[in-house]
């Protein structure tokens, strides 16, 4: 191909990861319409598809970065048709608020690079805090309140901590501001991507964890925290992530807890099983699906042994010996409530509580880790497992979301 047109952009991302990148002229207006994160999500579609689904999805920055700043360079020079005329102003009510905060950014790295400032972190906070009260129907708190950020709409008090890290992430990114005090009940720690503030990551993490986990530096008068993987991850902590996402990409995030509540309830289940496989219960094990109607999503949770394979798929043995849930009631989980503020920790209590026979015999580490690949995708995509539904082809493996043609194979069987 030795032209590029604007409609060509997948095909030059394409190019650059056969290839490399060729600084063309021809190449870089093709990219010019671009933000970061539209050529970022470029790059892993294009990986995605042209590795069947086996990776591609992440691990994209540095090529993004590669790619914008020869871009944003091209752009900006007065020789190359489409750079930035005298006295135009960009009509920024036209982009959308992931594109808002790319420019936002590029300016914020030039000015660093100029030395006309020195860090690139601001609004980071604001931002996350908006982000977490949206996604969890709480209000901010007053300016004049110095312990907590948010009050959830459950009477619960968050104090946010927002940073901006790389892919990967570097060490002296996940520092954390100091904790001068904890008049809170539980830490928001938000992950931004330095490409374009989506949500890396984002956990909720109770005090104690937080207290009992972070160090005393006398020179910032208050405690430090890291927020790496046994922080953002830990037993009691509540995974975020897929809610904070959904309130950037939606297109009217003030009604996204009443739009998406069915998909709540369920994911804080999936994820209970999670933390039992963390705690040493590895016999818990799914089998999720869909109504004959295919208007509800259910689920059964059972021991291994409650389990068994019939031509390659798996059957549960007896329905009365699980814990089962369909979306058709709403909230209520084995007796109680369970919504987007309820922690996985307390789901896992539940079914222990559902199912009583259940021991920590850590005696199945392959479906562990199996499921561990299965709640990824569940949780980066928003959409629930399917094993079965009437006229399913489970032949290909579980599909995540009805019919969206993503695949996960099958899990190893109860023996493993």
């Amino acid at each position: 191909m030795s032209a590029w047109t604007k409609g060509d952009d997948a095909a030059v991302c394409l190019s650059y990861r056969d290839h490399g990148m060729k600084a063309t002229p021809e190449l870089l207006a093709a990219l010019s319409h671009l933000t970061p994160g539209s050529i970022g999500m470029r790059l892993q579609n294009v990986e995605y598809l042209a590795t069947d689904g086996a990776h591609g999805l992440s691990g994209v920055a540095a090529q993004t970065r590669e790619i914008w700043t020869h871009v944003s360079a091209h752009a900006t020079d007065p020789e190359h048709q489409g750079a930035m005329p005298p006295g135009h102003t960009i009509d920024l009510s036209a982009l959308s608020e992931p594109g808002l905060f790319s420019l936002y950014r590029a300016i914020l790295r030039e000015l660093k690079s100029r030395g006309v400032i020195r860090t690139e972190n601001a609004p980071v906070g604001d931002y996350a805090e908006y982000l977490v009260a949206t996604a969890l129907g709480g209000q901010l708190a007053p300016n004049s309140e110095k312990a907590w950020d948010v009050l959830g709409g459950g009477g619960e008090k968050l104090q946010v901590k927002a940073r901006v890290v790389s892919d990967p992430a570097e060490p002296g990114q996940l520092q954390l501001s100091p904790f001068r005090s904890f008049g809170f009940d539980s830490a928001v720690v938000v992950l931004l991507s330095a490409t374009d503030y989506t949500v890396a990551r984002a956990s909720k993490v109770p005090r104690h964890v937080v207290e009992s986990s972070a160090s005393y530096r006398q020179h910032v008068n208050g405690k430090i925290l890291f927020a790496r993987p046994d922080i953002m991850g830990h037993a009691e902590a509540t995974d975020l992530t897929v809610a904070l996402r959904a309130v950037q990409t939606s297109s009217n995030p003030g009604t996204y807890q009443e739009t998406d509540t069915d998909l709540w309830t369920p994911l804080r289940i999936l994820q209970g099983v999670r933390v039992l496989h963390q705690r040493g219960y590895h016999a818990a094990r799914i089998l999720p699906g869909m109504s004959a109607s295919g208007g509800a999503w259910r689920v059964s949770i059972a021991a291994a042994a409650g389990f068994q394979t019939e031509d390659g798929y798996l059957e549960l043995r007896d329905w009365d010996s699980a814990v089962n849930y369909s979306t058709g009631g709403g909230t209520e989980f084995a007796g109680s409530l369970v919504d987007i503020s309820t922690s996985p920790d307390i789901v896992a209590d539940l079914i222990l509580s559902a199912l009583p026979r259940f021991s920590a015999a850590r005696d199945g580490p392959a479906y562990v880790e199996w499921y561990a690949g299965l709640m990824q995708l569940v949780e980066e995509h928003h959409s629930l497992p399917i094993a079965y539904a009437d006229y399913f082809d489970a032949d290909p493996g579980w599909e995540i979301g009805w019919d969206s043609r993503i695949r996960y194979p099958h899990p190893p069987p109860p023996s493993a």
